[in-house]
């Protein structure tokens, strides 16, 4: 069994955090016009938080997790960790099954097998 936990000001740290950069940005985008008009700092600050609002909250994790369970239903060589409880703060889930690929012997695999596993991947 695997347990994340936030550190109890994680989101509110993170939070105040991103309101800075938003901040940031449109100064430097109000001094600097016609770079803004090109990189487009805000929209790429968006980019940026959009990965990590997700972070902030375990219940998007969760649901991410089964979503890609069910997804890899079809394939017989990639698992993924079961969510066994969740709230905003702590993820309790299973190890996820099996190894990391980058401690496979490939001798220990048939030319079909390792295929097969190629192609799940």
């Amino acid at each position: 069994m695997v347990t994340k936990t936030h550190r109890p000001t994680v989101a509110a740290e993170t939070k105040l955090d991103m309101e800075i950069l938003a901040q940031a940005v449109k100064i430097f985008a109000k001094r600097n016009k016609q770079i803004a008009e090109v990189f487009q700092p805000d929209a790429m600050l968006e980019v940026v938080f959009s990965a990590m609002r997700p972070e902030i909250d375990f219940t998007k994790e969760a649901d991410n997790i089964e979503e890609f369970e069910e997804l890899l239903e079809p394939f017989d060589n990639v698992a993924v960790p079961k969510v066994i409880d969740v709230t905003k703060e702590v993820l309790v889930m299973s190890r996820a099954p099996g190894v990391s690929i980058r401690q496979c012997n490939l001798d220990d695999f048939s030319s079909k097998e390792r295929e097969a596993i190629g192609r799940d991947l």
